[in-house]
């Protein structure tokens, strides 16, 4: 019979933690600080035994929201793509996602929980009681040679690719202190102002991400420069165990002759390989993406409330929010061409 624990943060066996195969960064301590502090939440690490034997952990975090309590592993909108079971054995999640569920409800106070766990499938579906949505991202598996990089993805790709080198710019790692985060923010400006939107990331979010997983050995950042030495683009991932991933990217429209965005993720992809990452997750689907070739994983968010109508009015503030994204982007070029 399965026992579970609360386990508060300051008091997590770090090494017991980290020690399964297939973790990631979404469930390291350096970001869960990151989401608390982002989010003003509350981490909620759960011990899983069975029979005095580890069998793993769930990890997610508290927030309140127009007072509704609320378990996110992770919460849309937090920036971060899975987080929910850590275990030896991955087949026992479906066993464990009821049980944990209930046990969530009843010792953290929630009315409202969303999972996203990597290890269950639209298979899966049909075997499971709660509301389901759909996610599919992206992936590269980067333990390749360069020659068998250049010869899986398009020809348009390695034309880019050819032009950057041929123009004269560079990729260089960059420091993640301010000056990265203004910079980047900058970029994402005008990469959303041709969408008529407003940047989904604050500066503070990109201040505290860097803040956070600077000294943890999983983030990644860098920047491209003209041959006159002008910042024009930047880009940050953050990786543990066998993957890395794509957290934000952005550059400047004026630039983007340079073809700065692929070649950011080339020069990446290559460094990663030789660091002993295994696999690129992209983070998301997107038809510029493609050009990778990349395979398409598509994983469940499991949604369970206590109250009715809790996932309408999820859904219906996320339509608002994104409204009001487009708004304020209007009301930016307006402004801006004035």
């Amino acid at each position: 019979m399965y026992h579970f624990e609360l386990i508060n943060i300051e008091d997590v066996d770090v090494d017991e933690y980290y020690g399964f195969e297939e973790k990631s960064p979404f469930t390291t301590i350096p970001w869960l600080k990151f989401l608390m502090e982002d989010n003003n939440g509350e981490a909620v690490i759960v011990r899983i035994i069975d029979e005095n034997n580890l069998i793993g952990y769930f990890t997610g975090m508290k927030i309140s929201r127009f007072g509704v309590k609320i378990v996110g592993s992770p919460f849309k909108g937090w920036a971060t793509c899975y987080m929910g079971f850590d275990l030896y054995d991955y087949d026992l999640v479906k066993e464990l996602l009821d049980p944990v569920i209930k046990f969530l409800f009843k010792k953290t106070g929630c009315c409202y929980i969303e999972i996203a766990d990597r290890h269950l499938y639209p298979q899966d579906a049909k075997n499971i009681k709660y509301p389901i949505e759909m996610f599919t991202t992206l992936e590269i598996p980067i333990y390749k040679t360069d020659e068998e990089f250049l010869s899986s993805i398009t020809s348009k790709c390695r034309r880019l690719l050819n032009q950057f080198e041929r123009r004269g710019a560079v990729v260089e790692r960059a420091e993640p202190d301010e000056s990265f985060a203004e910079e980047m923010y900058s970029q994402m400006c005008e990469v959303f102002e041709k969408q008529n939107l407003v940047p989904t990331f604050s500066l503070k979010r990109i201040k505290l991400y860097l803040k956070h997983l600077k000294d943890s050995g999983m983030l990644y950042c860098y920047v491209v420069k003209d041959p006159e030495g002008r910042i024009i683009a930047s880009v940050a991932f953050n990786g543990f165990k066998k993957k890395i991933f794509g957290w934000s990217t952005a550059s400047h429209r004026k630039y983007l002759n340079y073809r700065p965005n692929e070649y950011m993720v080339w020069h990446a992809l290559r460094e990663f390989r030789d660091l002993g990452y295994e696999v690129f997750d992209y983070a998301g689907a997107a038809p510029y993406k493609y050009k990778w070739n990349p395979r398409e994983v598509t994983y469940l968010r499991i949604i369970a409330s206590k109250i009715p109508g809790l996932l309408a009015a999820r859904n219906l503030a996320q339509f608002i929010y994104w409204k009001i994204l487009k708004i304020k982007g209007m009301i930016n070029k307006c402004e801006n061409n004035s």
